[in-house]
């Protein structure tokens, strides 16, 4: 309830109904004028008569101190993010069809999101045990800074939806987590709705959905650890403390290869990172998919693959560059490659850390397949520090892995193998040309 006056016998009859007949947990914005005095914020007022059925919600900045225009006092439940949120606004008022807004209005609905989430996880709570789970698991908001929170505030938290699902791995990292990025390995773009699930010994532990632009915290301090990257997933494992290892993670989304990837989980308290996973669409033949991890920029790659009597396919990014095409011969393409946005001036954070090769038809013959690090040039040790790796479907079943030698070798060329119809052949070492 983003909205707030007077006191209205009317109001409270119904929300009185609402509360004790129906069992609805109400969630009501605290208002905007700066005051603990509760005249113009009803039916958020309305907490104290009806505590843990209706949640007064405060608004604070993203440094987590109360926003300028909140209201406060002890009649408070819980403050939320108020300052800068995008929402979605009329059209015809306003001439565009989302802005960025701040106020307790914006604050109450992230209490309202984190009630829906506790309700499915717990579906035979009472509205009192919903919003005493959210109160109650909270972070503690900072009270000591002078201005930051009145001091005679009461004592309600910020909304921590980690603490509130998992209070044993916010507390005591009881718990752990797996993290990493997933993307379309036709278009780069990241494989947004994507479900990210684990398991271990058939037995689902854990479920996550891929965003299009995603954040890690730890929840341990709430700290970001990572912040800014397409793609990027996180999943609290529900499991005993520690977790069995390894985990089974599957990326399933519809008319897209469904593999299972093998994460190793540590027994200390930190995230547990899945890799840059690339997911092809269920098309025929051969993805030849190398990625790095997201934010290694000291070394930049390029994928090559030499094709039975026709050459070398090569990146975009290269002067001239033969590409190949799909609906002829060669019958593979260079979908993209990793630094041609650099060239046209476009936006390279979501396919700065991956190339990828289709081959639509095998011709007859050797493909070999190799990764060049062009920025270090000649006996390159980027290899074994960037995260890279090479995936291979065939069709969309994910056939081979490869990570380079890591034997103290270095080279300018990853040499990664030799496709023959459907016999590939591991070569997989660094190389330097004389």
């Amino acid at each position: 309830m983003s909205f707030g006056g007077a006191y209205s016998l009317v109001e409270e009859d119904t929300i009185d109904y609402a509360v004790n007949i129906k069992g609805i947990l109400v969630v009501a914005s605290a208002g905007n004028d700066g005051t603990d005095v509760t005249d113009n914020a009803y039916p958020a007022a309305l907490s104290t008569t009806y505590p843990n059925k209706v949640l007064a919600v405060a608004a604070h900045v993203y440094y987590q101190c109360k926003a300028s225009f909140s209201n406060y006092g002890t009649w408070v439940s819980i403050s939320a993010p108020g300052v800068d949120i995008v929402s979605t606004v009329p059209h015809l008022i306003y001439g565009i069809g989302f802005d960025s807004w701040q106020g307790t209005s914006m604050a109450a609905p992230f209490v309202s999101g984190a009630a829906a989430v506790a309700w499915v996880m717990n579906p035979t709570y009472t509205n009192t045990q919903i919003a005493q789970l959210i109160t109650t698991n909270t972070d503690t908001l900072d009270r000591v800074t002078p201005g930051c929170w009145p001091e005679d505030d009461g004592d309600y938290g910020r909304l921590d939806l980690v603490n509130m699902l998992y209070p044993s791995f916010y507390t005591s990292c009881d718990g752990r987590a797996i993290y990493g990025f997933v993307t379309n390995a036709e278009n780069g773009e990241p494989l947004s709705g994507a479900k990210a699930q684990t398991t271990y010994a058939g037995r689902v532990t854990g479920t996550d959905f891929v965003p299009y632009f995603g954040a890690l915290t730890n929840p341990n301090g709430d700290e970001y650890y990572t912040d800014g990257f397409y793609g990027l997933f996180s999943i609290f494992l529900n499991t005993s403390s520690p977790p069995p290892s390894p985990q089974s993670l599957r990326i399933i989304n519809r008319g897209f290869a469904q593999p299972a990837f093998s994460v190793e989980v540590t027994p200390v308290c930190e995230d547990n990172y899945a890799g840059n996973l690339p997911i092809p669409p269920n098309k025929s033949t051969y993805w030849l998919a190398v990625t790095w991890d997201p934010g290694y920029d000291n070394a930049y790659y390029d994928a090559f693959l030499v094709v039975p009597d026709y050459g070398v396919i090569t990146p975009l990014l290269l002067e001239g560059a033969d590409t190949g095409k799909l609906s002829d011969w060669p019958w593979a393409k260079h979908l993209w490659d990793s630094d041609m946005c650099s060239i046209y001036g476009q936006d390279c954070t979501l396919r700065a850390y991956s190339e990828v090769i289709r081959i639509k038809k095998t011709l007859t013959g050797d493909y070999l397949y190799y990764i060049q690090d062009w920025s270090t040039g000649f006996q390159s040790t980027s290899w074994s520090e960037s995260g890279i790796k090479v995936y291979i479907y065939r069709g969309s079943r994910l056939v081979k892995t490869y990570t380079p030698p890591d034997d103290g070798s270095s080279g300018e060329y990853w040499i990664v193998c030799l496709i023959n119809r459907n016999i590939i052949t591991d070569i997989n070492i660094l190389y330097d040309l004389e």
